[in-house]
């Protein structure tokens, strides 16, 4: 489903989703950029030049929500949660609230996406990245074996901030879900302190959030991923996330032929629906979560679940016609996000 530790956010992303803005001459425009998370991550605010300073002492917080997010949730931190959740042989593992939030989450979306979305999917990562290094397809027997240690099921909560994998076996991954837990966090961090016109991109999980430097909608545009110098689509956007996954940039290629990084759980073999989708949600974490489960769900799947979560939720898919030419899949609400 998504790729070792946190790379996912930059591979399947790819700046595929691009922001536009600009200034007035009463604002200014301050940012931010680190390269955290294995990816590259900006913050930028609309402020007044006097409130510049100040401002920069909200990033350092912002920036501590990163690092807690980068230490806890990669792989292969020994100090972090999932690290310590991995090699735990099945045992209970104290977690703090942060962290029971967003494994509770990644277990709520595995339910609502009938399995797409699910971090247990740590052992076929693993088996199609060595089939891809020895350049041997990985056999049915040993498709079969990692997928038995995938499922919701698999992750349990024996009490408040306490979590146990069902065997010594299971692993979690949660490259499919981090990068937009950071960004809500530090949406979080600039609200609380009184700063509302921002927009946030780890590594294209974006929010963005009241108005731009001119005053106006943020403008965002999707790229088309079968020419990445054309753009799609310009939506315009306030107080809201988005994210876009897909295969097209990363693969594994064995014995010639080219799989997707995006790893169905429910097969246990690499998804071939989808060549994009770009998903509009309320909050980056869900974004993050389902610009990936509608890469690997059908089109009539993606869109019937897109429209049962409500008006703020929104979905473009990407196809390829038999000429090679695009076909474009829209939800009914991603059109609103159209028109300024």
């Amino acid at each position: 489903m998504h790729c070792n530790q946190l790379q996912r956010i930059l591979i399947i992303i790819l700046f595929a989703v691009t922001i536009v803005s600009g200034c007035d001459s009463g604002r200014q425009k301050y940012s931010e950029a680190k390269d955290k998370m294995g990816t590259f991550i900006e913050i930028t605010a609309c402020v007044a030049p006097k409130d510049i300073n100040s401002l920069k002492t909200i990033y350092l917080k912002a920036w501590e929500k990163i690092d807690y997010v980068e230490k806890n949730m990669g792989l292969n931190n020994p100090e972090g949660y999932v690290y310590k959740i991995n090699n735990a042989q099945g045992k209970e593992v104290e977690i703090d609230s942060e962290m029971f939030y967003v494994l509770n989450k990644a277990k709520e979306y595995a339910k609502i996406t009938s399995g797409a979305f699910d971090i247990t999917v740590y052992p076929l990562i693993e088996l199609w990245k060595e089939s891809s290094k020895k350049n041997i397809m990985p056999s049915s027997l040993e498709i079969s074996e990692a997928k038995s240690l995938t499922g919701e099921d698999k992750l349990i909560f024996p009490r408040i901030n306490t979590v146990q994998l069902s065997s010594p076996n299971v692993k979690i991954d949660l490259g499919g879900i981090a990068a937009g837990y950071a960004v809500d966090e530090v949406v979080h961090v600039l609200k609380e302190n009184g700063y509302n016109d921002f927009f946030l991109d780890d590594g294209g999980d974006i929010f963005v959030s009241g108005k731009n430097c001119e005053g106006g909608m943020w403008k965002v545009g999707v790229r088309n991923p079968l020419n990445k110098e054309e753009v799609m689509d310009r939506l315009y956007l306030s107080d809201m996330a988005i994210a876009t996954s897909g295969h097209y940039e990363k693969y594994y290629e064995i014995q010639g032929k080219r799989f997707s990084h995006i790893f169905d759980p429910r097969t246990g073999y690499p998804q071939e629906n989808i060549i994009s989708s770009t998903a509009i949600a309320p909050t980056a974490i869900e974004t993050d979560i389902l610009s990936t489960s509608l890469c690997i769900l059908s089109e009539e799947e993606s869109l019937r679940l897109i429209e049962s979560l409500g008006d703020g939720y929104a979905c473009v898919l990407v196809n390829k016609n038999e000429d090679n030419s695009a076909r474009i899949i829209e939800s009914d609400n991603y059109k609103k996000f159209k028109n300024n």
